[in-house]
């Protein structure tokens, strides 16, 4: 029987519910204040909107969502209007009510002809007003108090070409003026006008599309940099390639369909191109994000290619879908429903996998299961909300896939840095043991050289003996005194100089008279640390390699010719009294009160190693510098703590 750790459940329901809570909330709060639809404005009634002066000075903008004139299967003109339209048949509708012209009746083709008809009721001084037409698919004509203002295509069956732009009029009008859009559609999935047009004063109006403009491009700019970063990354880590390339062209698919709309408005489309387009950059985001998880959690590769296969799939038949038209109801239908069950089939995938990998604590898995929670709130919000068309923002699903990827992006960029951080520590332990195994070499070269001389001093010894012999028996008491002077000196000059009594210290101190002999740096020792001290040989070993080795590599780098480096360190009373000055050319660079290193970018390891060894002993660690020299001092007074 399978054990569910009680605390374990709590947390991971607790995450999925704080995150599918909140992003509920905020859903419910855009819904509520930036939707066309449940904007507190007057509403045309039965094809007609009276508004006085007082109503335009008390409302900005209207949102034309109710109470159109519809006329099925007609593309009126003002005369033809004239001498037809009253014997016409007319709905009232909600614009978005319909999204295509079969108006779900199966046995109806899903393109045609429509016009939508408006009257407004303006005062009676002439005042000029701006009208924002979203995406209408896939041609129009726009005809305001009779004349005609915009075309966009050509809606004209005989001679049908789809455009879709997204434009705003400027007319100037007083009392009942009649707006009349006539619209053909026989190259979209969408037909007609499906997004409510916004009607005010220029200034105002304006201000709405530059807001949601501003927002829009602030989003794709954020997106941008992340993928721009990400191919960055892509280009200098070799061990996560392909986990980045993956996350930047996620970046790219999501930047692809969050930009249509900035598209729409600057450039008019071919749009069963550009519909294309955004279909693959929708649906192709999808598989890129599941392989995406399954690569961070190391999933098998089977998946993988069975994911890869699926999704496919699914973007082939899409792009098919946007580049050959066809007004069968039954297609659209099964198209629809077939994109409804990938996005449930990726939140769910996403979800599973998530939650399996929280189970595992997998490390930063927590993150990636509240994303995917967003995610999916996103896409059950699209289908719960009725009747939402954003003023200033986006779509759901442009806020859930927004929310995943800054998550994924988090967790990629964790793991990055924490593989970042294990190089830099592992070419930090190589140069570390890089320079015992030389500080190693000197030592077995002096250990043979004693040998030899050991060697050669025995079979001296012989030839010294019998001289000492002679001058005894010969009475040369001043020649043998002399002798013996004379070997004495020799002997003496022979044997290795200890610079300090403890073995650790005066074997760092003797590599480094050794290379600083070889380089011509003036090299000043001062020591007085016993054999037996409180401080470990490996904090010995870090403390005083770090320092004189940077305090060296300074060196090598100056041009200066009277480089030079003065060591004091004392034992007194249990306390440890380092200072080491080096010469110097110039200041050391720093960043937020750290030191960078000057053999990568990032700080300097060996300083941090430093103090990360001296605090273990509530030590204190001082900098002084100018332009000429660089100083440290170390003092070092408590047992280190057993635990560290």
């Amino acid at each position: 029987m399978i054990h569910f750790p009680k605390r374990t459940v709590i947390k991971l329901l607790s995450v999925i519910a704080v995150s599918a809570l909140c992003f509920s909330l905020m859903a419910s709060l855009i819904y509520r204040y930036d939707n066309k639809y449940t904007r507190r404005t007057l509403q045309p009634i039965g094809g007609l909107l009276a508004l006085s002066e007082k109503d335009l000075q008390e409302n900005a903008c209207y949102f034309l969502a109710e109470g159109w004139s519809f006329y099925p299967d007609k593309l009126f003109t003002p005369e033809t209007f004239a001498e037809e339209g009253a014997q016409s048949f007319a709905q009232i509708i909600t614009i978005g009510q319909y999204n295509d012209f079969s108006f779900g009746q199966p046995q109806r083709g899903t393109n045609g002809s429509a016009t939508y008809r408006l009257l407004l009721s303006l005062p009676q001084t002439p005042y000029t007003y701006s009208l924002a037409l979203p995406e209408v698919f896939s041609s129009y004509r726009l005809y305001i108090g009779g004349t005609l203002i915009s075309e966009l295509g050509n809606p004209s069956p005989e001679h049908y070409r789809p455009a879709v732009n997204e434009q705003v009029v400027t007319f100037t009008a007083s009392g009942t003026t009649e707006v009349l859009l006539a619209v053909s559609n026989h190259s979209h999935y969408y037909s007609g006008l499906t997004y409510p047009p916004i009607f005010g004063g220029p200034s105002d109006v304006n201000r709405v599309l530059d807001i949601r403009l501003f927002l829009r491009i602030a989003s794709i700019s954020l997106i941008l940099l992340i993928a721009l970063a990400a191919f960055f990354f892509w280009l200098r880590e070799h061990n996560s390639q392909q986990v980045t390339l993956l996350y930047f062209f996620a970046c790219l698919c999501l930047l692809g369909y969050t930009a249509y709309p900035l598209i729409t408005t600057f450039c008019t489309l071919d749009n069963q191109v550009w519909y294309a387009l955004e279909l693959l950059c929708l649906y192709g985001m999808y598989p890129l994000v599941i392989i995406l998880q399954n690569k961070l959690w190391h999933l098998p590769a089977r998946t993988d290619r069975f994911i890869w296969g699926f999704m496919s799939l699914f973007c082939a038949a899409a792009i098919c879908y946007a580049l050959l038209p066809t007004s069968s109801y039954t297609v659209h239908r099964l198209f629809e429903l077939s994109a409804r069950i990938i996005k449930m089939f990726t939140a769910g995938w996403l979800l599973i996998n998530a939650l399996l990998a929280a189970w595992h604590e997998e490390e930063k898995s927590m993150i990636l299961l509240s994303g995917t929670t967003v995610f999916a709130a996103a896409l059950v919000c699209d289908r719960v909300f009725p009747y939402y068309e954003p003023i200033y923002g986006g779509w759901f699903p442009e806020y859930g896939g927004v929310f995943l990827i800054l998550c994924l992006g988090f967790i990629i960029l964790k793991s990055l840095t924490d593989s970042y951080r294990l190089q830099l520590t592992l070419t930090e332990e190589k140069r570390q043991l890089t320079r015992q195994i030389a500080m190693q070499k000197i030592h077995y070269q002096e250990l043979s050289e004693k040998i030899e001389d050991s060697i050669r001093r025995r079979h001296d010894e012989r030839h010294h003996l019998k001289m000492i012999c002679m001058l005894l028996e010969n009475n040369e008491f001043d020649k043998l005194k002399e002798y013996l002077m004379d070997y004495h000196l020799s002997a003496t000059n022979e044997e290795r100089a200890v610079i300090c009594t403890n073995l650790i210290v005066d074997a760092i101190l003797q590599f480094y008279r050794h290379q600083c002999q070889e380089k011509q740096i003036a090299l000043t020792l001062e020591t007085d640390i016993p054999a037996d001290i409180h401080i470990s040989n490996t904090d010995l070993s870090v403390i005083f390699g770090n320092l004189l080795e940077n305090a060296y590599e300074a060196c090598l780098r100056q041009n200066r010719k009277d480089t030079y480096i003065h060591l004091t360190a004392h034992y007194r009373s249990g306390s440890l009294l380092l200072r080491i000055e080096n010469s110097s050319d110039k200041p050391p660079s720093k960043k937020s009160g750290k030191f960078l290193s000057a053999k990568h970018d990032g700080y300097g390891i060996g300083t941090q190693s430093v103090k990360a060894a001296a605090a273990r002993y509530g030590g204190q660690l001082k900098y002084d510098y100018n332009e000429n020299f660089f100083r440290v001092s170390v003092i070092l007074t408590e047992q280190a703590d057993s635990k560290s």
